[in-house]
C-alpha cells in the first residue's frame, strides 16, 4: 500500500488532478519546442529534479518510447522501466522502485479526429492494484510525443475499463469509468466521454453510471443504474436508467442503517438521449423532465426536488390501506414541511477525505 500512495501522492503533488478540459491548464511553454528546461520541485522533504522538455502542447516524451512500447509484453519488467522513463521525462518521480512494479493495461495509437495525425492513449497501473490507473494522452508532433491529457481514474468495485469508438465520419470517442463517491452505504459512479478538439482532450459527456445510498442519517434514500451505447452513425450516446426512491431509518423501531428498499415510493425507468451540440462541443439532452430526474440521481438527499416531482404519490400513500405506507408517508412530509426551508436536506452526508476524483463521505443524523 505504501508503494501506492508514493505514486498518487508523488502526482497529485506535481499535476494538477482537475480535468484537463483546454490548453489553460496544460503546462506553460517557457522554451522553444524541443529545448530543454531545468525545473525542480519541493514539498516538505520530497525533492524532484529532471530536465523537463516542452513542447507547444505539453511535456515531450521521446519517439523511442513508443516505439519500444509496441513491441513489449506489457506486463514485462522492460515495460516498468519504460513506465517509469516516461514518468521521469514529464517531471514526476516514481518511489521505491524495487518494490513498485508498473504495468499497461491500455496502449493505443489512434487518430481521434481523423486528420491524419496519430494520438497515443495510455493507460497504466500499479501490477497488483487493478482498481487504479493513469491515463496519459500524448499527441504526435516534429518534435516527440507531446503530453495533452493526464489524469488518475479509479473504481474501488468493478475496476477500470477503457473504450474507444468510430464514429460515422472517423473520428473517436473514449470513455472511462470513475467512481466518484463511497462511503457507508454510498455509491456512486459515472462514465467520462472525451474527444479530441484541436489540441486539447475535452470532456464532452458525464454520464451517471450508478449509484445508491441506504440508510445512515437521510429520510430519501435512491438507487439507480444506467446501461448505455453509443450511436456511431447518428453521434449519439443512448442511455436507460433503472431508478427508485424509498425511505430510509424514518420509523422508531429502524436502525441507522436501515432503509425501506421494498417499499419504494416510486420506481421506473428512464431514457436519455445525449445529442452532440456542435457549438457547445458537448453530448448534450433537451428533454427536461430526463434533465431534472438526472439532477435528483446526482444529489443525495435532495428531498425538495424529488417532492417537487413525487408529492402527490407520497399524499396517496397516506390515505393507503397499508399502514406501513401511511406511517412512512406522513412522517416523511412531516418532517420536511416543518422545515420550511426549500433545499434542506433530512439528514447530512458528511464528506471525511477525497483522493483526485474520489469522495469519501459519511453520515449523520440531524
Amino acid at each position: 500500500m505504501y508503494s501506492w500512495i508514493s505514486i498518487v501522492l508523488v502526482f497529485l503533488l506535481l499535476f494538477s488532478c482537475e480535468r484537463q478540459t483546454s490548453n489553460d491548464n496544460l503546462p506553460v511553454d517557457k522554451t522553444p519546442p524541443g529545448v530543454y528546461s531545468e525545473q525542480e520541485f519541493e514539498i516538505d522533504t520530497i525533492k524532484f529534479r529532471r530536465p523537463v522538455r516542452y513542447g507547444l502542447l505539453g511535456p515531450i516524451i521521446g519517439t523511442e518510447y513508443c516505439t519500444a512500447l509496441q513491441s513489449m509484453d506489457q506486463n514485462s519488467i522492460d515495460t516498468n522501466h519504460v513506465l517509469r522513463n516516461i514518468i521521469l521525462d514529464m517531471g514526476g518521480e516514481i518511489l521505491r522502485h524495487d518494490e513498485v512494479t508498473l504495468v499497461i493495461q491500455d496502449f493505443v495509437l489512434t487518430d481521434f479526429e481523423n486528420d491524419g495525425v496519430d494520438e497515443m492513449v495510455l493507460f497504466f497501473r500499479e501490477s497488483h492494484i487493478p482498481v487504479y490507473g493513469f491515463l496519459f494522452v500524448f499527441k504526435r508532433t516534429p518534435h516527440g510525443w507531446e503530453n495533452i491529457f493526464r489524469q488518475e481514474f479509479s473504481d474501488h468495485y468493478a475496476g477500470v475499463e477503457l473504450r474507444i469508438e468510430s464514429l460515422a465520419n472517423e473520428e473517436k470517442i473514449l470513455y472511462i469509468n470513475q467512481l466518484e463517491q463511497r462511503g457507508s452505504g454510498i455509491r456512486k459512479a459515472a462514465i467520462y466521454f472525451y474527444r479530441l478538439i484541436g489540441n486539447s482532450f475535452v470532456e464532452v459527456l458525464r454520464i451517471l453510471e450508478s449509484g445508491h445510498i441506504h440508510g445512515w442519517g437521510l429520510y430519501l434514500n435512491q438507487e439507480w443504474i444506467c446501461e448505455f451505447w453509443v450511436n456511431t452513425q447518428a453521434n449519439s450516446i443512448h442511455a436507460k436508467y433503472d431508478f427508485r426512491f424509498f425511505s430510509g431509518a424514518i420509523l422508531d423501531p429502524d436502525a441507522p442503517w436501515e432503509s425501506h428498499l421494498d417499499l419504494p415510493f416510486v420506481a421506473g425507468e428512464l431514457a436519455v438521449v445525449y445529442e452532440w451540440n456542435e457549438q457547445q462541443l458537448r453530448y448534450e439532452t433537451l428533454d427536461a423532465n430526463a434533465a431534472t430526474h438526472l439532477a435528483l440521481f446526482d444529489k443525495f438527499g435532495n428531498d425538495s426536488l424529488f417532492l417537487s416531482m413525487y408529492r402527490e404519490e407520497l399524499e396517496v400513500w397516506t390515505s393507503s390501506s397499508d399502514s406501513l405506507k401511511v406511517e412512512i408517508a406522513s412522517r416523511y412530509l412531516a418532517a420536511y414541511d416543518s422545515t420550511q426551508q426549500a433545499g434542506v436536506s433530512l439528514g447530512e452526508i458528511i464528506k471525511t477525505t477525497e483522493s483526485g476524483d474520489l469522495e469519501f463521505f459519511r453520515v449523520e443524523e440531524k
